[in-house]
């Protein structure tokens, strides 16, 4: 688990240090966070944009176990031990829809990541954690190629702890991310209308865990990247009434490290007291290849 851990992370940072340089504004992105396949129409002097895609990813997430132990047998009083499990899911498709308006170069998109559940190796109640997330980003052209955006991110789960925790506290605790991100992406031509593009953002926000009827605040970072190819087909080859045709295939991957998380022993009472913590980070990452269809009639 150690070595495919660190090679994830390895390939996280090529992703990440590739996208800041290479990218596709050429498709017209401007929310670095969702990616770019577009189609536009022009509406007066503005020109309005639409894309469709798949994101087919695993999640390697952790989630907070709780378990009721006796530490000293000569003084028999029950507490609480807290710490980290981590689990990798299998492969989920998460659809990505966006849309948006660009004049004179500024842009406004929104951009919604629809309810997926991904397995958790039997850590959770249930075995699965449902997420769902959206994005709403300003961006700005500077060339052609080469566009930044500020996005305001906000990500849901529906549990933040095992099957453990949730029949100790009678519940489910889900938990809330939102954050604020500055992203840019670029794109380069390589031979007719395949291009290469890549895009990275990085930003920070909070977390809510939801424990014990209680919620737990925790600052986090955000990093994502992405790069692929993207093929566009001009209005000669419209096929069945499409003006513009435009097919991507990259690579993308989310990291959220969330701080500070309290693990160790409490008081086994109503209200859990803490008696020897530490805190301890985490990463959340999202990892897979994306693919996307959009189309102009």
């Amino acid at each position: 688990m150690k070595i495919r851990t660190q090679v994830k992370n390895a390939a996280i940072t090529v992703v990440a240090l590739m996208s800041g340089t290479v990218s596709y504004a050429q498709s017209g992105q401007a929310n670095t966070t969702s990616g770019g396949l577009e189609a536009t129409a022009d509406v007066g002097n503005a020109q309005v944009f639409v894309a469709q895609r798949f994101w087919v990813a695993n999640w390697a997430n952790s989630l907070l176990d709780t378990q009721i132990v006796v530490p000293d047998p000569a003084n028999p009083v029950p507490v609480i031990r807290r710490s980290l499990s981590s689990s990798v899911s299998g492969t989920s498709t998460i659809p990505i829809t966006s849309a948006g308006v660009r004049y004179k170069g500024f842009s406004i998109t929104g951009t919604y990541f629809a309810p997926t559940r991904f397995g958790t190796e039997g850590l959770a109640q249930g075995d699965s954690v449902r997420r769902h997330e959206a994005d709403l980003g300003v961006g700005y052209s500077f060339t052609p190629n080469i566009s930044g955006s500020i996005v305001y991110k906000a990500f849901k789960a529906d549990r933040a702890t095992t099957a453990s925790t949730a029949a100790l506290s009678g519940g489910n605790g889900g938990y809330e991310i939102d954050g604020l991100l500055l992203g840019i992406s670029a794109s380069a031509p390589l031979q007719g209308r395949l291009s290469l593009y890549g895009n990275a953002a990085f930003g920070l926000g909070h977390q809510k865990a939801f424990v014990d009827g209680a919620s737990i605040k925790n600052n986090i970072n955000y990093r994502i990247g992405e790069i692929g190819f993207a093929y566009r087909v001009n209005n000669e080859d419209a096929l069945l009434g499409i003006k513009n045709l435009s097919v991507q295939l990259g690579y993308r991957a989310q990291v959220a490290t969330i701080k500070n998380i309290p693990i160790g022993t409490f008081t086994a009472t109503p209200v859990p007291t803490p008696i020897a913590i530490e805190r301890r980070k985490i990463n959340s990452t999202t990892d897979g290849f994306i693919l996307g269809v959009a189309a102009l009639f």
